[in-house]
Order: C-alpha cells, then sequence, then structure tokens
C-alpha cells in the first residue's frame, strides 16, 4: 500500500476542514479528487504530502 489514510480529520479553532477520511491506495491506482471551492481537496493534499498534520485520524505514506 502507497497511502493509506484512516479516519482523517483536520480541525482549525471551531472550523471542520475535514471529517473521518479514508481511503487507500495501492501501485497503480489512480485517485481524482473533485469538488466544490472550500471542500477540502487542498488540505488532504497537505495532509498527504506531512505539510499539515490531520488533528484525527493517521496517513500513511510509503516512500518508494
Amino acid at each position: 500500500m502507497l497511502l493509506d489514510l484512516e479516519n482523517v480529520s483536520y480541525q482549525v479553532q471551531d472550523k471542520t476542514i475535514l471529517h473521518d477520511i479514508f481511503f487507500a491506495l495501492n501501485k497503480g491506482d489512480f485517485l481524482t479528487l473533485v469538488g466544490p471551492s472550500g471542500s477540502g481537496k487542498s488540505t488532504i493534499l497537505k495532509v498527504v504530502a506531512s505539510l499539515i498534520s490531520p488533528t484525527a485520524g493517521k496517513a500513511l505514506c510509503q516512500t518508494p
């Protein structure tokens, strides 16, 4: 498994940006993140890139 998000949440003060996000990606998988502005797409990518830490859950990334 290359990437595993397990019940990832991210909150800033009293605003919840991500709530219980979970998915797994294996080698050869493709994932497209779509949604309206402000839905948390960039926040998910920041968690995956370890630019920010989730306030709950865990993001497990395996380096190639």
